[in-house]
């Protein structure tokens, strides 16, 4: 089972001064369209050391390479990429890791937002996110679009959802933009945690690639052996048995552990304090480094508050 970390190098607090293709990590020559964030490599620290599923990372990389590759006469790779999984399972944060993590930009958009509020609106405002990270890709940066909640979007087709113009027109569009084989072609990498009230001819061989990420208890517990390792002392095997008891639980449950270790550690500090001013808090801070780190039992009775165990 391979995972990946290709930085290593603390990146809290600060910001890298890495490079993208030999330019500069900060470009303000064009603005980003308000419905959209760019996160580059060079302020990407939280996803700088993230571990990410070998297979995962093949997934995605394999999709954004191939369409900046030149050799794409006889095959035209298809320009989507569907990632459908359950909720909380690292879908999103995980393929902004594995792009920023090899110098990929992501321009992060939610499904929401290109839905649009007025006729028209959709295509337009799906336009300009396509158009601006083209303009970014002319100036030397490799970038994807990253739609998030695709299945929540104007785009679905459920029974139950009303059909407006802008559902039509933007299928249209992005259909559109699937079967052009120009030089303008930016991979769209789409999550969602069902995608079968999608229309179905947008998802088809050809237009998109789908992939399944519902990872199994024993990739579950490497992947939460690796958020949670630096604040507890276990070993594998207890990993994988605390990871059965609280199965239940997502990997955003099990990251926010840290959340909610922290924010018990803040409160037994402060506690009995009468003034808190910067200067307190930030001698708090230097305080958090030298924690003791939780054993199994520990972590779950710390556990059992956020997710119900099986016994």
């Amino acid at each position: 089972m391979g995972f990946f970390n290709d930085s290593l190098t603390p990146l809290m607090g600060k910001k890298s001064s890495s490079s993208v293709n030999g330019t500069s990590g900060t470009d303000n020559t064009m603005d980003c369209p308000e419905c959209c964030s760019l996160i580059t490599p060079s302020n990407n620290w939280y996803y700088s050391t993230m571990m990410v599923p070998k297979e995962f990372k093949e997934k995605v990389l394999v999709h954004v390479v191939s369409q900046y590759m030149t050799l794409n006469e006889c095959f035209v790779p298809p320009l989507y990429l569907a990632i459908e999984g359950p909720a909380g399972e690292g879908k999103t944060s995980q393929t902004i890791a594995v792009l920023t993590q090899h110098n990929i930009e992501v321009l992060y958009v939610s499904a929401s937002e290109i839905s649009g509020s007025h006729e028209g609106d959709s295509v337009k405002i799906l336009n300009d996110v396509y158009n601006y990270a083209v303009q970014r890709g002319k100036r030397g940066y490799c970038i994807a679009i990253l739609i998030d909640d695709f299945h929540m979007g104007a785009i679905n087709q459920d029974s139950r959802t009303e059909k407006t113009i802008n559902s039509n027109l933007l299928t249209g569009r992005m259909m559109n933009l699937a079967d052009c084989s120009d030089d303008k072609r930016i991979p769209i990498i789409m999550t969602g945690n069902d995608f079968s009230t999608v229309y179905a001819p947008l998802l088809r061989s050809g237009r998109a690639d789908m992939y399944r990420w519902e990872p199994d208890i024993k990739l579950k517990s490497v992947i939460i052996q690796s958020i949670l390792d630096p604040f507890v002392k276990m070993n594998e095997d207890e990993f994988v048995q605390f990871c059965s008891i609280f199965r239940r639980g997502t990997i955003s449950d099990f990251s926010q552990l840290k959340n909610d270790l922290r924010k018990r550690y803040v409160w037994e500090m402060i506690e009995n304090k009468t003034s808190l001013n910067i200067e307190v808090i930030r001698k708090l801070d230097c305080k958090m480094s030298s924690l003791q780190r939780l054993n199994f039992q520990e972590l779950c009775e710390l556990a059992e508050k956020r997710i119900k165990p099986i016994i």
